[in-house]
């Protein structure tokens, strides 16, 4: 019997042909200011009262077409707090080198850079995919790039995009995602 770990890292080599690695960032909401690294963000599922105190939850996960296996995960850090509130935050010294000191530079690495490492992290492991699904939140042309330099011709970037005034070039021609959504 296969287990799904073996389906993951398979020594064949072989890939899926509807293999994906998915790449996606979740608000977690938390409350008090004396927590290392809380930050306001944007949760988008909130609307226009969205902006939550609390970190994002940044994971990139495996998917066949019928099972999901999470791969790896990083909580990076929002705007910094100001003020006041900077100062109520636990404080607290880290000795270079350690986990501690590893995961606060994380943190301080925008999350566009945490995800592509992740990515670089399952491929170095042996995860082969086809295909990188993220939301429209990661879709730039920097990020698509870094995924196809990866594993170049056998790992695509698919993204959401964004509805507003972004020009997408689309069969030589610059359109707006609502006349891309037409064609």
């Amino acid at each position: 019997m296969v287990t799904r770990f073996q389906r993951l890292v398979n020594p064949q080599k072989t890939v899926a042909p509807n293999s994906a690695l998915i790449a996606d960032d979740s608000p977690d909401a938390r409350t008090g200011f004396h927590i290392e690294n809380i930050a306001c963000g944007f949760d988008p599922g909130e609307g226009r009262r969205g902006t939550k105190l609390g970190c994002k939850d940044l994971g990139v996960g495996w998917f066949d077409g019928t099972s999901f296996l999470s791969v790896d995960f990083s909580i990076p850090s929002e705007k910094p707090l100001r003020g006041h509130r900077r100062k109520a935050q636990y404080p607290k010294a880290c000795i270079p080198g350690s986990p501690g000191a590893t995961r606060r530079k994380a943190c301080a690495t925008n999350q566009i850079d945490q995800t592509v490492a992740m990515i670089k992290r399952a491929v170095k492991h042996g995860i082969r995919v086809r295909y990188v699904l993220a939301d429209s939140w990661f879709s730039s042309q920097g990020f698509i790039q870094a995924v196809r330099q990866i594993r170049p011709q056998a790992m695509h970037g698919v993204c959401g995009v964004r509805k507003d005034q972004r020009k997408y070039e689309y069969q030589g021609v610059a359109v707006d995602a609502k006349t891309l959504l037409t064609q």
